[in-house]
C-alpha cells in the first residue's frame, strides 16, 4: 500500500485522536511529545514534513496503557510490541493500522522514567539503556527492514548478532525494565525517555510534564506537558524557527506501507 504523507499524517492523528479517547476515559496519562508537540505549536497540526507521530508516558503505567489500549482501540488500529511480534525492534510500543507493519505509518508511544540528579550518574544510566537498546534490535536483526539492507548493514547485523549471543531477549528486556523501573518518578526531580536519544537534551526536569494541557492538533484537543514551553526549548531550542528548506523538501512524495509479518 502506497500513502501519500498526507494520507499517512490523516490516519496517524486518528490515531492520536483515538488514543485521547481512551485516555480520557479510563484514566490514563499521556502527553503529545517530540515533533507532534513541536507541530501543535508552530503549525497547529502534524509538521507538513514529518512523518510520524509521538506521545509519551510514564514507564509505571506502561503495562496498564498497553492493556487498557489494546482492549479500546478500534478495530481498525493495533497496538505493536514485542510480545505480539517476534520482529519489532523498538524497546516502546507503536500504535497502527491492522494488519501493516508499524515500521513507518505509526503512532510512537515512548515512556519517560526517573534517573538521578547526578549528570554523572545521569550519563552512566544513558549508557546502560543504550547498550541494551542496542542489544535488542541486533539481537532481532531488524527483520523488518532486511529486504533494504545492504551488504555493509548485513553483515554488521550478523556480527552484533553473535557478539549479543550470550544474552537472551527476555533477560535483555527484563534489565531494560528494571533499570527503567530503579528510580520512582514521585521520587526523582529528573528523568529520561530510555528509549530515546544520547544527548544533554534527553535529560529534563520532571517538572515540563505536570498537569497536562490541552492544545490544538489538527482540530483536536490532545494533551501536552504542562511547560510547553521550556519543554520544546529544552529539546530544540528556538523551536519556532523553521529549518532551512533543503530540510523541508526532504520529504518523500510517497511512502510504502508494507503487511504485517507476524
Amino acid at each position: 500500500m502506497r500513502l501519500t504523507i498526507k494520507e499517512l499524517q490523516d490516519l496517524e492523528t486518528e490515531m492520536l485522536v483515538e488514543v485521547d479517547k481512551i485516555c480520557r476515559k479510563r484514566n490514563l496519562i499521556y502527553y503529545i511529545a517530540y515533533g507532534t508537540l513541536l507541530g501543535a505549536k508552530r503549525h497547529g497540526g502534524p509538521i507538513p514534513w514529518d512523518a510520524d507521530a509521538d506521545i509519551i508516558i510514564p514507564y509505571d503505567e506502561l503495562d496498564r496503557f498497553i492493556k487498557v489500549i489494546r482492549k479500546d482501540l478500534p478495530d481498525k488500529f493495533f497496538l505493536d510490541f514485542h510480545d505480539i511480534n517476534k520482529y519489532f525492534t523498538p524497546t516502546f510500543p507503536r500504535v497502527g493500522l491492522k494488519g501493516y507493519s508499524t515500521a513507518t505509518l505509526h503512532l510512537d508511544v515512548f515512556m519517560f522514567c526517573g534517573i538521578p540528579s547526578d549528570k554523572e550518574e545521569q550519563y552512566k544510566f544513558q549508557k546502560k539503556v543504550f547498550k541494551l537498546r542496542k542489544m535488542h534490535f541486533y539481537k532481532i536483526n531488524g527483520e523488518n527492514y532486511r529486504d533494504k539492507l545492504n551488504i555493509k548493514y548485513k553483515l554488521m547485523s550478523l556480527f552484533y548478532k553473535i557478539l549479543y549471543s550470550f544474552k537472551s531477549l527476555k533477560r535483555i528486556r527484563k534489565e531494560f525494565d528494571k533499570l527503567s523501573r530503579m528510580y520512582p518518578l514521585e521520587h526523582t526531580e529528573y528523568i529520561t525517555n530510555p528509549s530515546g536519544g544520547v544527548y544533554d537534551m534527553s535529560f529534563m526536569k520532571k517538572d515540563y510534564f505536570g498537569n497536562s494541557v490541552e492544545v490544538e492538533y489538527d482540530g483536536h484537543k490532545v494533551n501536552a506537558p504542562e511547560k510547553t514551553h521550556e519543554y520544546l526549548r529544552h529539546i530544540y531550542g528556538d523551536y519556532m524557527q523553521l529549518p532551512p528548506q533543503k530540510e523541508r523538501d526532504k520529504v518523500n512524495s510517497s511512502y510504502n506501507i508494507t503487511k504485517l509479518k507476524l
